[in-house]
This record gives structure tokens, sequence and C-alpha cells, in this order.
């Protein structure tokens, strides 16, 4: 038992460092998320930007799908349908995700807010571990480099972008693993990790990709010793090998991403000609100082800040006297590489897989923050090699540079207070060097001090810019009533629901209904232009049921809408209501699919045409109804002011970038209505509800930044409408049964008619017409169309994710080749050694074996052998005499 205690004991100290980086991490946030009055705290909840809109909603969708069992192909209930393994590949994939199955659904946000508390402790606790074994000295100084990574201000920038933390945590494995495969030929760390961060989050792994590259080129001129060609082929072979097989084994989530994502508007690609800068090169060295406001959604300059430390620590690794001259300038260059790409264009559009970020600058810039640390950590621990004038010269110099950068480009975000907080930092790690390399305070002592010097450091920083707060009540307090007026529809056809006022364009996953809205990276693009064709919310990566008309919103099946207030709308009809909240039905909607004259599936949609035009060609196309819309001429000025020309439903373009805009409407000299329109930046269509003929209507921005406008009036025809409906809704499809990535049905066609429905084209549906499958036609390479013989037909529709079978076993094949390698690669390091038995003498021999055999020595043989020995101990008794040489 004694043994058991000792062993155990032996571990933890062996590993202190690795567990203080762990442990010290957690507790900060912990505290600061007290502070901030994060749930259980108080009332506020961290849930950020993208967080807030996609995440959260994401992994609520994934929670219900692992607790109902439903498909891990498709969901109805992003978008107007989209593919799952896509989405998870981008979204999901971080293997801790699993667990929220077994986990209240009421408790995303502080699901979320765990994950990330524990991924910053284990980001601590890996490049803890890194630079022990990359330098081989075992320190607690190690877990303050380990708490500087953590609390960096790329974690105070994007830490809410937690599916990309897993990169991060598995950053420092994987230089390690490719440290080993290039000077010790040991592959299994680096294989591994780099497959595990590629299954994780494809697009962060695409940049360690990169940097992988440019580090294995260092680690090969600067580190490795070659001394024949053969042997740097071979490390080059096994580094590509081993590379490609970590990319192979993840697979099954790449494929069906990429897949997905050829279908979206980052399909296209456009490489830049010309090369420019964002900025200024040093005032990117700014950012690198405390309490400097984190670039998140605008800008260009990257988030590089860790420690001040840094502005010491880099000069002063160029004075070390162990570390090679190759290896200082090899890291040096590797350093400009990153500051320089940071600042360009083209390099910036290479990092990002080819693509300019939509915000979020810079999003590679925590592999520098790795890199800087890690030259950081050789300082620290070596500063008793340093000379007393080395470490003051960095000092003055790290000084100096803190104030003149303020002078440069000092502004009321970047103040003199601010440096003066870094200055006073600076100067304790700098008394702290100077002790350490006195000797006169025991090391226990000193790793002590340090750390708590640095704990302050990262918690001032990481307060001051980084886990802003949204109000959880808010959040979290339509969702009960709004859940079961849901159950409560009592309606077996198929249906889609919105919300008049949504709270993100993911509602639909985060309250389990079918949606015709999407914010996310895998939006299908032919989805998002129908969208903006027609006046509705559009744009790269998502798509919204704002600015729809009631003849959108029928061809959508938007049959059922929530609402917070009472809508005083002839078109909708309230059918439930609970706490103060509405449910409304749509007068008009459509099946998920419907019958439409053949020619339908050519109308044009002109660039040129307002969306009031277009939705006209649909009208006069489906149900030969001429102007639903009245149009009327375009209007502008500081207040857009135009006149109604007939009674109707009035609605109006804007043509002009903004955010908001107020709309009065005058009758007979008095003013009936006065609304403010908001979330309308994507030049969207705004109903201003119902107008009379002569009615004055009045248009006015309310951007404090936007003076003159630009609005393109019309009034819809009810009578029109009500005709239009009546014939596109003549002949619906009967959905007998809808599953997940199965939908069954029924439909009655004419002479020369197709069969037009809402659900996103994609490779992955295929259909059967009476058991025999058609071919798919894409309608506005938006929507699944097929041409029909006449007659009454079972119409039936199947998806599989495109491409994944294929990776499934491009992954297994993979992973199977990498165990035979390892395998063999064991055989040929240890081989097994084999003892062959003595070979056994039959009884009838007369020899007997060699340990029974009787020896004969003659006397003089036994003479030759005194004398032999007698010579042997004459010369060890020389050598014994003679004095030991140095």
């Amino acid at each position: 038992m004694e043994k058991v205690y000792t062993k155990k004991k032996n571990i933890l100290t062996r590993n202190l460092a690795v567990i203080i980086a762990f442990v010290i991490p957690v507790i900060a946030l912990v505290i600061m998320f007290a502070a901030r009055e994060i749930y259980p705290f108080g009332e506020e909840m961290y849930l950020r930007s993208d967080m807030y809109h996609q995440y959260a909603t994401m992994l609520k969708e994934f929670q219900s799908i692992l607790k109902n069992g439903d498909s891990l192909l498709y969901t109805w209930n992003i978008g107007l349908g989209s593919d799952l393994p896509g989405t998870y590949a981008y979204y999901l994939a971080t293997p801790v995700y699993w667990l929220v199955g077994l986990l209240p659904s009421t408790i995303i946000p502080e699901i979320m807010a765990c994950f990330i508390i524990l991924k910053a402790g284990l980001m601590s606790a890996t490049f803890t571990w890194y630079v022990q074994a990359h330098s081989g000295r075992k320190s607690l100084i190690a877990a303050v480099f380990g708490i500087f990574y953590a609390f960096s201000s790329y974690m105070a920038a994007y830490s809410w972008n937690l599916m990309w933390l897993d990169c991060l945590l598995l950053l420092p494995l994987i230089t390690l693993g490719i440290e080993r495969l290039v000077k010790k030929k040991r592959v299994m760390l680096y294989t591994i990790s780099l497959s595990v961060a590629i299954l994780s989050n494809y697009y962060i792994a695409i940049m360690i990709c990169i940097y992988l590259v440019l580090y294995f080129i260092y680690l090969v001129i600067c580190e490795a010793n070659f001394r024949r060609f053969k042997d740097f082929l071979s490390v080059l072979w096994r580094f590509a090998l081993y590379s490609v097989l970590a990319a192979l084994m993840a697979s099954i989530t790449v494929m069906p991403a990429l897949i997905t994502l050829s279908s979206t508007a980052s399909g296209h690609f456009s490489f830049p000609t010309t090369l420019r800068f964002y900025y200024n090169f040093l005032e990117q060295i700014a950012h690198a100082t405390m309490n400097v406001e984190a670039t998140i959604l605008s800008g260009y300059i990257p988030n590089i800040y860790c420690t001040i430390g840094l502005f010491m620590l880099i000069p002063l690794f160029m004075f070390l006297r162990k570390i090679s001259p190759k290896v200082k300038i090899g890291k040096a260059v590797l350093l400009l590489v990153f500051l320089f790409s940071f600042s360009m264009n083209i390099p910036t559009y290479i990092w990002h897989g080819l693509h300019y970020p939509n915000s979020l600058s810079s999003r590679q810039s925590f592999i520098y923050i790795f890199l800087v640390l890690a030259m950081g950590y050789e300082v620290m621990v070596r500063v008793r090699t340093l000379h007393y004038v080395e470490i003051t010269g960095c000092y003055i110099a790290g000084f100096i540079a803190i104030y003149g950068l303020q002078v440069l480009f000092g502004s009321e975000d970047y103040t003199l207070a601010m440096s003066s907080v870094s200055a006073i930092f600076l100067t304790l790690y700098y008394i702290w060097m100077m002790l350490k390399k006195s000797g006169k305070i025991g090391a226990v002592a000193m790793s002590i001090a340090l750390i708590v010097v640095a704990v302050a450091e990262a918690m001032i920083n990481t307060n001051m810019t980084g886990y802003t707060t949204t109000n959880r009540t808010i959040y979290m307090q339509d969702n009960a009533a709004y859940t079961a007026m849901l159950n409560r529809i009592d309606d077996d056809g198929f249906y889609r629901v919105e919300k008049v006022t949504r709270r993100t364009k993911n509602d639909g996953a985060w309250l389990n209904y079918r949606s015709a809205s999407e914010f996310s990276s895998t939006t299908l693009k032919g989805i998002s232009d129908f969208y903006e064709k027609l006046g509705m919310q559009g744009s790269t990566n998502s798509f919204s049921y704002y600015g729809h008309t009631p003849l959108a919103a029928a061809m959508l099946g938007v049959k059922y809408e929530l609402s917070s207030t009472v809508l005083d709308d002839p078109l909708k009809t309230l059918v439930d209501e609970q706490d103060g909240y509405y449910l409304y039905e749509n007068k008009y909607s459509l099946s998920l699919g419907y019958m439409v004259d053949s020619l339908f599936l050519d109308v044009y949609f002109s660039d040129s045409e307002t969306p009031f035009g277009i939705q006209n060609e649909i009208a006069r196309e489906a149900a030969d109804v001429k102007s639903l819309f009245r149009i009327q001429s375009s209007v502008g000025g500081e207040t857009a002011v135009f006149t109604a020309e007939k009674t109707g439903r009035g609605f109006i373009y804007i043509d002009t970038k903004l955010k908001s805009a107020d709309v009065t409407i005058e009758r007979n000299g008095a003013v009936v209505s006065e609304n403010t329109y908001s979330s309308i930046e994507n030049k969207q269509l705004v109903d201003i509800g119902d107008v009379e003929e002569d009615d004055i209507v009045s248009v006015k921005s309310n951007d404090s930044d936007v003076t003159t406008i630009s609005v393109y009036p019309a009034v819809m025809d009810y009578d029109k409408l009500d005709k239009v409906m009546q014939e596109m809704g003549r002949e619906l499809y009967d959905v007998e049964v809808l599953d997940d990535t199965y939908v069954r049905g029924t439909v009655t066609a004419g002479i020369n008619e197709a069969f037009l429905t809402s659900i996103p084209y994609s490779n992955g549906w295929k259909a059967y017409v009476d058991g025999a499958e058609v071919k798919t036609i894409p309608f506005k390479n938006a929507f699944i169309a097929l041409r029909l013989e006449p007659g009454t037909h079972t119409v039936e529709f199947r998806y599989h994710s495109p491409g994944l079978n294929a990776a499934i076993l491009i992954s297994f094949f993979a992973i199977l080749l990498f165990v035979f390698l390892c395998v063999n690669n064991y055989r040929k390091n240890h081989p097994i050694m084999i003892r062959k038995p003595a070979p056994e003498v039959p009884e009838t021999a007369t020899e007997k074996p060699v340990a029974e055999r009787e020896v004969e020595i003659t006397n003089d043989e036994l003479a030759e052998m005194s004398a032999r020995l007698a010579k042997i101990s004459g010369e060890l008794a020389k050598i014994s005499e003679k004095p030991l040489e140095k």
C-alpha cells in the first residue's frame, strides 16, 4: 500500500506544473464569471456574437437529436432543411459535445461556458507539458507560460468560438509530435493529435497545417542534423505520409463538409492579384501590450498579446548561449513570417483557407502566440546564464518600446495609463529576473512569486478586454410559452413556423420547429440568392424570413407565426396564446410541394428588377395574374415621400444600406401610423401595413451616418393575391410520411405541369415516382422540382449526405493503415528475441548432454592456464599502482 501511495505521489510531483497550469485558469475563470454575475451566480450569460446567434442554437439542435434519437444526416429545423454532417463538421465536431445528450436542455449556455473554462485549462496544461518536454527541463515556471497561453488576447477576443479551442489545446501536442517525427522518427503523437484537430474543426486545422509546413522547414534547416541526403528524404517522406494519413483518418467529417461548402458562397474562389498592406507594421506590435481592446468584428490588427514580459524576453532569447545561432535565426524568421502575413492581403487569403475572413481577422494568431511563449519560457529557465547587463539592456529597450508605441498610435482606446500598467508589469518581471539571477531566494519561492504576478497580469487584461455578457432572462423568457404553443398545434399536414420578431436566424433549431431562416457558414448559396431576389434577407452565410410577402411566405410553406405582440393583420388568424405570447395561422400557405405550369420552372428573374417586379413575374407565370404589386416610381432624399396610388397592402424596398428607418403614414392630413423598422440592413422589403389611395407615406433614415435614402414603393392587391394563391394551391402534395431523411406523399399532375417543392436543392436528395428513381431539377438553383406525367403519383424523397459513405471507408482504411505502420515500426525497433530450446538427446545416444559431460584436462594444459592467469594478475597490479588521470 505504501508503494502505491509513493508511486502516486511521484506522479503528482513530476506533473505538478501541468496540474497547476490546468487548475489556475479554471479557478480564475470561475471567479471572473461569478464577478460578472453569469448564471448561476446571477442573471447574465456568456453568449457573444456568433455564439449567441449560431453556436448555442446548433448545440441545442444537436442535443435534441441525441435525446430523441433523430437522424444525424438531415434536419428540417435549420433553414428550410440542412445537411447535418456539414454543419456538424464546422460547429459540433468537438468530441465533448456528445455529452450534451445527457444534460438538461435548459442550461445550454452554462454547458458552453463550462466547456470554455475546461478547454482553457486544458490549453494551459498542454502548453506546459509541451515546453517541459521540448526543453527537457521541468519547472513550475512552465505553468506560468501555460497560463499566458490560456489568457491571451486571442482568447479574450475569440473564446466564444469554442469549436476552435480544441485546435488551440492540441497545437502543443501537434508541435511536440512533429519534433519527435523529425528528430526521433516517432509518429504516433503527431498523427493522432493532428487527425483529432482536423476532425474537431477542419477550418482552424487548415491554419495548423500551413504552420506545420513552415515549422517542418524550420526543423529541417535549424534543428535536425542529417548526415546524409538520404536521411532528409526519409524524414520528408515520413512527414508527408503521416500528414496525409492524419487528414484521411479525419475524412469522415472533412469530406461531407467540403461537399456542403461547395454549394455555399464559400465554394467560390477569387485569388487576389494585387498585394496590399492593411496597416502600419508597428501598429500590430502596439496590440501586444496590456488592456488594448481586442479586435473582433471590425479591423484587421491581430490579437497577439499574451504577456508584456515578451517585450523583454524575445530580445533576451537572442542572447542565450545554449541556443544555436541557427535556431535563433530560424525562430526570428518564423515570427517575421507571421507578423507580415497578418498585415498583407494575399497571406491572409491563404491562411484562411483561400478566403477572406468575414470579420474576426487573423484567426491564425494563436500560433504566433504559441511560438513567442515557447521562446519566452526558454529564457526564463535560463536566466542565470544571462549577464546582468543583457537583462537590464533588454528591459530598458522594452520599457522605451511600450511608451514609444503609445506616442505613435495612442488614442482613447490606447491611453498613457494603459501603457503605464504594461510598464509596471514589465518592471516586475525585470525585478524577478534579477533576483533569480542572483540566486539569493529559493527556487520554489521564486516560482510562486512569478505565478502570482502572471495571474495578476492575465486577470487584469482579460477582465478589461474579454468575456462580455448578455442577459440570460431576456434570452430565455419566451421559450416556455412558445414551446407549449408549438406542442399544441394539431396539424397533420406539412408546415413551417416563423417568428415575427426573431431572436436569432436559427430560432427553429433553438425551439425545435421547422423554420425558414438560417445563419451558418454552411448556408446554401442558391437559397440565399433566391431570398434576395424576392426581397428577403440574404447574404453569404445567412437568409431570413424578414422581408417576406404573403406570396413568398406561402411558397416557403410558412403556415404559423409566433409573435410577442398582438397583430392586426387580415391575413393572419390568432389560434393560441400563452403568457402574453401569440400563435397565428397564415391565411395562405402551400404544402411542401405543389403543381405549377411546366413553363414556370423557366421563369426569368432579371437582375435589374426590384423584388416587386420578380414577384409580379411569379404571379403571372404561376396563375396568369398581372401586376400583383402596383409598382410606383422610386423616391429619394433626406426624407423619401410618396403617395399611394391605390388601396391595398403597402410595401417599400429601401435601396440604401441602413439599420433602421422611420415610416409615417398620413391620411386626410392626420397621422394614422408611425413605426420604426429595424434589422433592414440587407436591403429587404418592408411591410408597412394597409394603405388607402392618396395616403402620404414618409420614409426617413434612423441611422445617424445615413442622411439620404432611395425608396421603391409598391401596393399589393388583395384580390389578385387570393387569385394567385387559389391557382398555386389547386393541387398540393399530400404528405403522408415526413421523417428527417424520408418524405412520402401523393400528388395529381395535369398536362404540361411540373412538381415544385420547397425542399432545398441538394445532390443528397433522391426522388422516386411510383417507386422509380427520377431526375431532380433545380429551380433557380434553390429548390427541387420534378417533371411528372399526367395522373396521380406517389412521390418519395430519400436523403443521404453526399460523400459520406466514401468518407467512412477512407477513414476506416486510413486508420487500419496507420495501425499497421505503427505495429510494423514497433517490431522493427523492438525485435522479439526467441530462445530456442536445447536439442533433446535420444535415450539411446551414448553421448551425454553438454551440462553432464566430463571434461579431461592434461597437466601441461593446466600449467599453461596458470601461467596466463599469473601474467594477467601482474598487469592489473601495475595499473592499480599508477595515479588516476583526469
